[in-house]
């Protein structure tokens, strides 16, 4: 999906989410959970991040991404969806998301 919405603003050696992103990236959330933090800033924090999160939702899909080109050659917005269960509950998981 990102590589389909960001094209050749991704590195095509690129393997994963975390690879795509500049080493000074940025993921704000929010509306956290309490004990989840609610800003993380470089490459490195956010794939620490997401190795200790990514057990607790299991993704059945991705919704099609809507792109919002920004007149910053170097900003894209994309809204997009998540859809899965709470591995530990079962209970469904939908998020929509605003990169």
């Amino acid at each position: 999906m990102l590589r389909r919405a960001l094209g050749d603003r991704i590195d095509r050696d690129a393997n994963s989410f975390v690879e795509m992103m500049a080493e000074n990236g940025v993921m704000e959330f929010p509306y956290a959970p309490i004990g989840l933090p609610a800003r993380l800033d470089g490459r490195a924090a956010i794939a620490r991040h997401l190795e200790n999160v990514g057990g607790m939702i299991a993704f059945d899909r991705m919704g099609e991404p809507t792109i919002h080109p920004s007149t910053d050659p170097d900003v894209v917005i994309i809204e997009f969806a998540g859809f899965g269960r709470g591995v530990t509950t079962g209970e469904p998981y939908d998020q929509s998301y605003i990169s």
